[in-house]
């Protein structure tokens, strides 16, 4: 990646940044973006906001405080590591960043994030928990997942049979606690609009319509 293409990115993430905090939505059409805005770099640009956000609040309750209880509640590092990252002004944070990016840490062999594994963790309770409300087994499962998700422009699932290895990958607890959330959504939804028996959705459909949903919330990034 070029020079002004790392630049441009930056400048992208800190006007989406600038906008967010003010309540505001970026577009392609602002003439404070270069380019075109992707997913990228909304996600870090509303992420920054909303820990703008968070921070805010927490040194507002933080007002009330000693001096003392403010110092020791490291508000003010929170504030300098985020002023850092938005606006590139010298930061220890920096040190540390480069410190991960070492040989040490095997950055190239780096294991997906936090969002991510819980993002593949709910596509493997969905398909679990699609298996067992429609008696199928696991590949068929994994097909109908991918249909259910693949209309979005913001993401694509991929294969079934490469989805169907996060069941394995995935850590069993977040991939237990996404099926059980999907099938309580989905036992919850003829009674909470009080559908007449003869017209009662199957569980399997059901089970496709909460979890393509809870897919969408955990996979989607604003806009």
């Amino acid at each position: 990646m070029s020079g002004s293409n790392k630049a441009s990115f930056a400048e992208n993430v800190i006007a989406i940044y600038n906008r967010a905090i003010q309540g505001e939505r970026a577009d392609n059409s602002d003439d404070s973006l270069n380019g075109t805005v992707d997913r990228e770099v909304r996600q870090v640009g509303y992420g920054l906001a909303l820990l703008r956000l968070l921070t805010d609040q927490c040194a507002k309750k933080l007002q009330r405080r000693s001096a003392t209880q403010r110092a020791s509640s490291a508000i003010r590092e929170a504030e300098g590591i985020l002023d850092a990252l938005v606006t590139g002004t010298n930061h220890p944070i920096f040190r540390h960043i480069a410190s991960l990016r070492s040989a040490r840490f095997r950055p190239q062999k780096a294991a997906a994030n936090i969002t991510m594994r819980r993002r593949r963790a709910c596509v493997a309770g969905f398909i679990l928990a699609y298996q067992k409300a429609a008696n199928v087994k696991e590949s068929e499962a994994a097909r109908v997942v991918v249909k259910a998700c693949c209309q979005s422009k913001e993401f694509a699932l991929g294969e079934a049979k490469s989805i169907v290895k996060w069941i394995l990958r995935s850590s069993p607890e977040d991939v237990q606690f996404y099926r059980d959330q999907i099938m309580t959504r989905a036992k919850e939804m003829n009674s909470m609009t009080k559908v007449p028996r003869d017209l009662e959705v199957s569980l399997a459909d059901r089970v496709r319509l909460a979890g393509r949903d809870l897919v969408w919330e955990l996979w989607s990034v604003p806009v």
